[in-house]
């Protein structure tokens, strides 16, 4: 657990996503959650400890798995975005994910073969603040990544935690992608209001400029790909192979991270092209 600034805590050495935590007087506003049972039972611990009040609250800033499957286990009030909870709690209570290769984190732990989905007890459209202090916790709608994508934003530490809009020398998903809003919420990022700001991802630590930028960079050249496939007849092979095209774009650090990386591009370039260009699956 790091204390990036004063009361603004991080983790990035749990499976899945990076998790953060904000120490108020009234208590901990919990960004995330871990994947794993005994990750869960240290972050929830490591989170017990910071001398605040005895309030928690977990933001989860959207309904990917590798952040969402644990957070039933940790049992206090989940924030989420009104998109992001209609998909939560559209699925069944339980979900055995057997056979699915999405290129997901959860995907490479072995005990992890069904899914007790999280019902948000808080939603909200644009953004919601959290009063727990004299400066006000926010959370914002950032669509992107997801329809219901947001951002935990600190705006006295100048902190925001952006989730899966930056993910660093990996591929993100673009499964349940709005590429065009996207770019926008990126154009945000590397706007003068968060000049001096620390920004953290949902898959890394500290977020850079040039981290950013080639986010865009990678956006932008998969919206071209998709338009041409879309002029194109495309089929899942053609997909399949503009999708492994990309994997240089990354680095992964060894054969398995590699593999991991292109199941990754292969599922979301298809679902992407799925969702928005096919009216009929593959």
């Amino acid at each position: 657990m790091k204390e990036i600034t004063p009361d603004v805590f991080i983790e990035t050495t749990f499976e899945g996503t990076t998790v953060g935590a904000i120490r108020t007087p009234e208590g901990v506003v919990m960004v995330d959650v871990p994947l794993v049972n005994k990750d869960i039972q240290s972050w929830q611990a490591a989170c017990a400890r910071t001398s605040s009040g005895s309030k928690r609250i977990v933001v989860l800033l959207d309904e990917h798995p590798d952040r969402t499957a644990g957070a039933k286990l940790i049992r206090c009030p989940i924030i989420t975005h009104s998109k992001t909870a209609k998909i939560l709690t559209s699925q069944p209570s339980a979900t055995k994910m057997q056979g699915l290769e999405t290129g997901a984190i959860w995907e490479t732990i072995p005990e992890i073969c069904t899914i007790e989905w999280p019902h948000p007890e808080i939603t909200f459209s644009n953004s919601i603040a959290i009063n727990w202090s004299e400066q006000p916790i926010l959370v914002e709608h950032h669509p992107g990544p997801t329809s219901g994508s947001s951002w935990v934003i600190v705006p006295d530490q100048k902190i925001v935690f952006v989730g899966d809009a930056v993910t660093p020398d990996q591929p993100p998903f673009l499964s349940s992608a709005e590429i065009e809003p996207w770019i926008e919420a990126l154009d945000i990022l590397k706007s003068s209001h968060y000049k001096d700001y620390l920004i953290i991802s949902g898959r890394a630590e500290l977020v850079t400029m040039d981290d950013i930028r080639q986010s865009q960079k990678f956006l932008r050249k998969t919206h071209r790909t998709f338009d041409k496939l879309n002029n194109q007849t495309a089929n899942l092979i053609k997909i399949q192979k503009s999708s492994a095209s990309f994997i240089d774009d990354f680095k992964p650090k060894n054969r398995s991270e590699r593999e991991l990386y292109l199941t990754r591009l292969s599922y979301g370039f298809t679902k992407y092209y799925i969702n928005n260009f096919s009216k009929k699956k593959l």
